[in-house]
């Protein structure tokens, strides 16, 4: 049975823009983390220094008045952090350093409300972006039926550790908003594992014109609970940082589905993938 899908009301014309979306949370991968801004994901020209670590940057003020709210838990580590491998143990590093920033971007309180509210089907208010954003990524298909249930409730509980390590909520915390908060991260790492995208820049060289590199993943509730992957997309992506434009890649007829690219076009896939 099909899940969730977009469909184009009217025409679209090739070029046009069809989702504007900043990322709920982001992870530069380690070794970009001296280079690009920790906040919104930009290669910077005269970074800033977090004032208490030589491992991180920001490209702006405000970039760094932003950054500061979730760095200023894992400063401590983050020089560990910079040396990670991002190939570890597959993709469970990205999964689970994004997910803590999804964490740490909001006090325990936070998550805990909006994960009742959408438990109990009460949607937040639309004026209030913020619920509205993290109840959309509760929203996301998790495949809880297909994944390793035990590995998922393991990093979640190591997860949870972390973050008492970060001194991210007090020791004193009850014991049933601790098993509410595993609840929470335990969805909110399964969500990542489908859902989050990898974000890219352009690096033009003679040899390569279009070369991209990628440098952090991010998160975007509002695309990847609408588009589903097609290794013949009729969109495409482009990135400003931690800002996801999607682009009509041709003419969509009315009734026609829109669709992203998640892995493997099929000009450059083999068929068996």
């Amino acid at each position: 049975e099909k899940g969730r899908y977009a469909v184009a009301k009217e025409n679209i014309a090739v070029g046009d823009i069809l989702s504007n979306e900043i990322a709920i949370a982001s992870s530069l991968f380690p070794s970009k983390r001296r280079t690009h801004c920790l906040n919104c994901c930009q290669e910077t020209i005269c970074p800033l220094p977090c004032p208490a670590c030589c491992t991180v940057c920001f490209c702006s003020q405000e970039c760094r008045r932003e950054g500061l709210s979730i760095h200023q838990y894992e400063c401590k580590i983050s020089g560990f952090l910079a040396i990670l491998p991002v190939q570890m143990s597959g993709q469970v590093t990205n999964h689970f350093l994004v997910t803590v920033a999804a964490v740490l971007k909001h006090p325990m309180r936070f998550h805990l409300e909006v994960f009742d509210n959408w438990r109990n089907g009460a949607e937040p208010e639309k004026e209030d972006k913020d619920a509205t954003a993290y109840f959309g990524l509760h929203n996301l298909v998790k495949h809880f039926e297909e994944i390793d249930m035990l590995e998922c409730i393991a990093i979640s509980l190591t997860l949870l550790k972390f973050l008492k390590n970060l001194k991210y909520f007090p020791e004193s915390i009850e014991v049933e908003d601790e098993l509410k908060l595993v609840q929470v991260i335990c969805h909110y790492f399964a969500a990542m594992i489908p859902n989050i995208f990898a974000i890219s820049e352009l690096k033009y060289t003679a040899e390569d014109p279009t070369k991209h590199d990628m440098v952090a993943i991010g998160l975007y509730p509002n695309v990847a609970s609408h588009l589903n992957h097609s290794c013949d997309p009729n969109t495409f992506v482009i990135y400003q940082g931690r800002v996801q434009i999607t682009v009509a890649a041709r003419n969509i007829l009315p009734g026609e589905e829109i669709c992203h690219i998640y892995f493997g076009h099929f000009g450059d896939t083999k068929k068996e993938k």
